[in-house]
């Protein structure tokens, strides 16, 4: 028992020695606060080379890293930015510091930011980041047409086009107007995938109203006003016309070489399909315009009042509603006094006995012949393709007979030709169907927009008296018929001319009815 009692103070001895060995080691080793003590927290400095960007072009951003009062080299440094539009923190890139401290980062940026560097923790040193720095990226607009000014009638489609890159497809753009202080918008569109846009939009009053392209701020992108743009408005296409403008409607196919920079963006009266098939300029009202075959025609007066005034007769179907329209704006100034009889089908010429059509050719020719008319314009619509040259000249007799008598009595017989028209329904399509001046390009072959045979050419050149006004140098030249010619939209349907068309080519008609009497 003496023997284990011994040993129990050695072993107590032995603790005791074990412990104060690990306290004087413990005390010896750098505590955890005493190692972070030991790392250093760099200061980034920043700065970009503008704090307002053109959309697509590169920004520098660069800076310099101070540790410990001196510069620190091969540090690196991350550029990363709160996009402005979705409020994300994205990162451009990362760069090493050179031996002096600074460093350079450049790179296109597609929104507006606030940029800032950082660094991440070492073993050495803190995390740490600069102050913020923000940037405004604003879209360019490119080739805004028309110009500073140009033309635009109150009612009829103006278009605006341009551009911005491509990079913005499906963003928003839009036209506004001047309204005093305030800028109110017309026309709202989607940027295209080629980065193009069309506006298209129709004055409403006349004047100098100002315009101006603008892209909203969106998608983290300041707002880009384009410059003003002024258009001079007149109050109706009439108006256009007598003001004398250079190279439109008809104008254009007279003088092919003609250019006229006011024009740029007038497409009248509009490529939209069901407001293209109302414009008829008012060739069908129903006091002058008779629908059904079988009822007679009415007398409508038109022009001059002057009791020496020419004395015209203008006898036809639709298509001569539409130079009805042609001649309105004629009349007066060249002192002539127009009647029409005019209706749907039933043409003015001798029918058989029996023949529907009989009693309103009857009816027609009889107030022909006690009109005291001085000159008769006779027009229709010719043959169809597929009809026969037999039945062209059957037609052709028939008028011819119904024009001898009138001939007699020391009246002038014009007959105008049948324009040009579509081959076929879907050929306006690309009229309708085009964006901002696309239509502009749209043509037909002639040979096939004058398809099929017009007896009134037969009946004139078998009538000695009669006189031929031919309308289609107007509509086509070198083997094709435009359907927009001096920015006037030609047909409103597959063979009915506008009404903004006509009312173009009305001095035109005129004067070659002025030569045709002359003969």
């Amino acid at each position: 028992m003496q023997q284990v009692r011994s040993r129990r103070p050695a072993f107590r001895l032995v603790v005791a020695a074990m412990i104060g060995v690990g306290a004087l080691t413990a005390s010896l080793l750098p505590s955890g606060a005493a190692v972070a003590a030991a790392r250093t927290t760099p200061v980034i400095s920043v700065a970009t080379s503008t704090a307002s960007l053109a959309y697509g072009k590169q920004l520098t951003v660069s800076g310099s890293v101070q540790n410990a009062g001196r510069p620190l080299a091969n540090g690196r440094v991350k550029v990363v930015g709160k996009n402005t539009g979705t409020g994300a923190w994205e990162t451009f890139g990362a760069v090493q510091t050179a031996a002096n401290g600074t460093w350079s980062f450049a790179f296109t940026p597609r929104s507006g930011y606030r940029i800032k560097a950082e660094m991440a923790s070492t073993p050495a040193t803190n995390a740490a980041a600069s102050a913020s720095k923000d940037l405004a990226v604003q879209p360019q607009l490119y080739g805004v047409s028309p110009g500073a000014s140009s033309l635009a009638v109150v009612d009829r489609d103006k278009v605006v086009q341009g551009a911005v890159q491509a990079q913005l497809s499906g963003k928003r753009i839009k036209l506004a107007r001047a309204d005093g202080r305030v800028w109110t918008d017309v026309a709202t569109t989607r940027i295209g995938g080629d980065g193009r846009f069309v506006l298209t939009f129709r004055t409403q009053k006349a004047g100098t109203p100002v315009y101006r392209v603008i892209f909203p701020s969106q998608a983290g992108l300041v707002m880009k006003m384009g410059a003003n743009l002024a258009f001079d408005t007149k109050t109706s296409m009439l108006a256009l016309q007598q003001a004398g403008v250079a190279c439109y409607g008809p104008a254009a196919a007279v003088d092919r070489a003609c250019s006229n920079p006011a024009l740029a963006g007038l497409i009248t009266p509009t490529t939209e399909a069901a407001r293209l098939k109302n414009d008829t300029g008012g060739a069908y009202d129903p006091k002058c315009w008779q629908s059904s075959p079988e009822t007679l025609l009415t007398k409508c007066s038109y022009g001059s009042t002057d009791p020496k005034a020419l004395r015209i007769a203008l006898v036809g179907d639709s298509h001569a509603a539409g130079y009805g329209i042609a001649l309105r704006g004629q009349l007066v100034p060249n002192r002539w006094k127009l009647d029409t009889f005019i209706g749907v089908s039933c043409r003015w010429m001798v029918f058989p006995s029996g023949h529907g059509c009989e009693a309103r050719a009857r009816d027609v020719d009889n107030r022909l012949k006690k009109g005291g008319y001085d000159v008769i314009i006779d027009t229709g619509l010719r043959q169809p393709a597929n009809g026969t040259p037999e039945a062209a000249s059957a037609l052709a007799l028939q008028r011819e007979q119904a024009w001898a008598p009138l001939i007699k009595q020391g009246v002038r017989i014009i007959a105008i030709a049948d324009h040009p028209y579509l081959p076929s329904l879907d050929s306006n399509t690309c009229v309708t169907g085009s964006s901002g001046t696309g239509a502009l390009g749209c043509s037909v072959p002639q040979a096939a927009a004058t398809k099929g045979i017009d007896p009134l050419i037969e009946a004139v050149r078998d009538t000695p008296g009669a006189q031929l006004v031919d309308p289609t140098r107007y509509l086509c030249w070198d083997g094709v018929c435009p359907l927009v010619i001096g920015n006037v939209v030609v047909y409103r349907d597959r063979h009915h001319l506008t009404g903004t068309f006509a009312q173009a080519l009305g001095p035109y008609i005129a004067y070659d009815i002025k030569k045709a009497i002359a003969r």
